[in-house]
């Protein structure tokens, strides 16, 4: 709808440009090169006004303080990232008028969404906080962006899941109990900050299309056999058929525990996985999956070498017997073999009781590790450790 500014084409055309304030908006109309325009008068890229811009050949306004440059025409922005918004604008019996109505919510969010993939690819962490605040301001849930980010970017990790992910359910967890909304935007930036640099200047590795009917029994396999292409089928095929997510990761989890695997983050990223898809929602559980399932097939397994050869046989003895109460003292100082055999004395205690124990074991440890021990470069090579091992 089509509303009157009060400003005259003839005054317009004596002066160059009018800045007019309607219905709580900035709008800079310009009158250049035998053409009308009106764009928003807040620059896109920090506010500045766009009223002190420099207008060029070609009906291109400068904004000053970034030099960033737009085509009035369209609002595309020449040099800089975000487009500015533009109005229609009409020259009714020599008056100007403005078509201030906003574009469809569905448009506004189509826009944030294409904007937020350029901002991922090219790491540009201020823009991906702007189009999560203009997803926001369509009406909807900046939640949207972090799940989109995982369905756009999710082949660029050519190693599975990443930090990116394990995190991204507890920032999200962050942003249910913000104290404000730039505090909740700040913490759902993070998981979408943390995947753009995960995967910053990579390469597309695709996930196999095959298809085959479930069975978590050949799940299982597959991953041992570190055959993405069959374990990708079985979770296709599994989510096809309507088999719950969590179903298909405790098959996953099975796969995971059943080595050493990559110290121990093949376990934390299938637990973190359930948390991630349960807040994001049934559509990110195909990326999140198969990401999950590339990690666990390509991740190190130390019970193959030395340190933790000792990993399958304690996992083999697990029977539950074991009923001797668990202290974090019970585990200071010892060695990789002697913890596992002191955890099986206590296989059927509560497992939050042995997972206290060990953790403040493991804080125990961390508080008293030597740094110098860390620094030392005359050592044997068992002893080229650090304070995370």
């Amino acid at each position: 709808m089509f509303t009157s500014t009060g400003v005259t084409h003839g005054d317009l055309r004596a002066k160059g440009r009018k800045l007019v304030r309607r219905d709580g908006k900035q709008v800079l109309l310009i009158a250049a090169e035998g053409r009308l325009f009106a764009i928003a008068n807040r620059c896109p890229h920090e506010g500045y006004p766009l009223s002190e811009g420099s207008l060029g050949a070609g009906c291109v306004l400068t904004c000053n303080w970034h030099n960033w440059k737009f085509d009035l025409a369209t609002g595309e922005v020449l040099v800089g990232s975000d487009p500015v918004r533009t109005y229609p604008v009409q020259d009714r019996g020599g008056e100007i008028f403005i078509d201030l109505a906003d574009p469809p919510a569905e448009t506004r969010r189509r826009h944030a969404l294409s904007g937020l993939e350029a901002a991922v690819a090219d790491n540009d962490a201020s823009r991906m906080a702007r189009e999560m605040a203009r997803l926001e301001r369509a009406g909807f849930d900046a939640k949207e962006a972090v799940a989109h980010a995982v369905a756009t970017r999710n082949d660029l990790l050519e190693d599975g899941t990443t930090h990116a992910y394990a995190a991204a359910a507890d920032w999200l967890a962050l942003a249910d109990r913000a104290p404000s909304p730039q505090a909740r935007l700040a913490a759902l930036m993070e998981p979408i900050g943390h995947i753009a640099w995960d995967t910053q200047s990579a390469e597309r590795f695709p996930y196999e299309s095959e298809l085959a009917k479930w069975d978590a029994v050949a799940l299982v396999a597959a991953v041992e056999n570190e055959n993405e292409g069959a374990a990708l089928a079985q979770i296709r095929g599994g989510l096809n058929s309507g088999i719950p997510h969590h179903e298909i990761l405790s098959a996953l989890g099975e796969a995971a525990l059943a080595h050493y695997a990559d110290f121990g983050h093949s376990a934390i990223y299938t637990f973190k996985a359930r948390q991630l898809i349960e807040r994001l929602g049934a559509d990110v559980a195909e990326p999140i999956l198969f990401a999950l399932a590339r990690s666990i097939i390509l991740a190190t397994r130390e019970d193959h070498i030395p340190e933790f050869r000792a990993y399958a046989s304690a996992l083999a003895a697990w029977d539950g017997s074991g009923n001797t109460p668990a202290r974090a003292e019970d585990f200071y100082g010892l060695s990789i073999d002697a913890i596992l055999k002191r955890a099986l004395q206590s296989s059927g205690r509560p497992p939050r009781e042995l997972y206290d124990a060990l953790l403040g074991a493991a804080a125990w440890n961390q508080l008293h590790f030597e740094t110098a021990f860390q620094e030392a470069v005359d050592n044997p090579l068992a002893d080229n450790v650090n304070w995370l091992d």
